[in-house]
């Protein structure tokens, strides 16, 4: 089971009211503001709201970047599991602004059992998550390479699902 899950969200939108929002929402989070990031969405709270998160925790851990005029991006870790539902929350206040604007997120961990990519817009939020191929044995002869290769195919995958979830979703 993963420790550490990294959720990249690339949020886009021509609506600069939606990235604004973004900015206010986690400009002034710390590393550590596990608390304060979960607040951000869903409100105080007395106790974790973990079926609502999806997640045992999560924190911002990179952004919000913004990068050009119509795209935002931000970086997540959790703990054991995709946050499925902070994201889709995430996915609900862009929407609630701008009908047009979408969101894509990858999502990998530490110990290689998963892999996910994925979309979420004014229609719908789809995922594919699939197990991670597996990572070459330190000891080969060829290690560097192969584990670029490792690399490469995990990328590639990750685009697949986000460019089937797309699919899935305009269909």
């Amino acid at each position: 089971m993963a420790n550490y899950c990294w959720t990249n969200v690339q949020i886009y939108s021509e609506n600069d009211k939606v990235h604004d929002l973004i900015d206010h929402l986690y400009e002034e989070l710390g590393y550590d503001d596990i608390k304060e990031c979960v607040e951000a969405l869903f409100g105080s709270y007395k106790e974790y709201p973990f079926d609502k998160v999806g997640s045992k925790w999560i924190h911002l851990e990179n952004g919000p970047d913004r990068e050009g005029d119509d795209l935002t991006t931000l970086r997540f870790c959790s703990a054991w599991s995709f946050p499925a539902g902070y994201i889709e929350k995430l996915l609900d206040s862009i929407i609630g602004i701008d009908q047009h604007a979408y969101l894509t997120f990858d999502v990998d961990e530490e110990s290689d059992d998963f892999i996910i990519g994925g979309c979420g817009n004014s229609v719908g939020f789809k995922y594919y998550e699939e197990e991670s191929p597996e990572r070459p044995d330190y000891e080969d002869d060829d290690y560097d390479a192969l584990v670029d290769d490792f690399y490469d195919e995990v990328f590639k995958l990750k685009e697949s699902f986000i460019d089937e979830a797309i699919k899935y979703l305009n269909e």
